[in-house]
């Protein structure tokens, strides 16, 4: 499931992102391009994601919406 991996490398991208911009930014939303032959797996990503990845983090609420292009 590599679907996890790149997971682990989107939040890692959003983490150092959020401590760029300072404590006073809130994030919303995450959105996602995900290209229709990249054979990833939405509901596998969002799980991850969701579940694994930002649960007990100040990013466990925050809204996540693909894109599939």
């Amino acid at each position: 499931m590599h679907e996890l991996g790149l997971a682990k490398d989107l939040a890692a991208i959003v983490f150092n992102t959020m401590k760029k911009e300072g404590k006073d930014k809130k994030l919303k939303k995450v959105v996602i391009v995900i290209g229709q032959a990249s054979g990833i797996e939405k509901d596998f990503l969002n799980h991850s994601l969701k579940d694994h990845i930002f649960k007990g983090t100040e990013f466990e609420n925050v809204g996540i919406e693909y894109k599939i292009q």
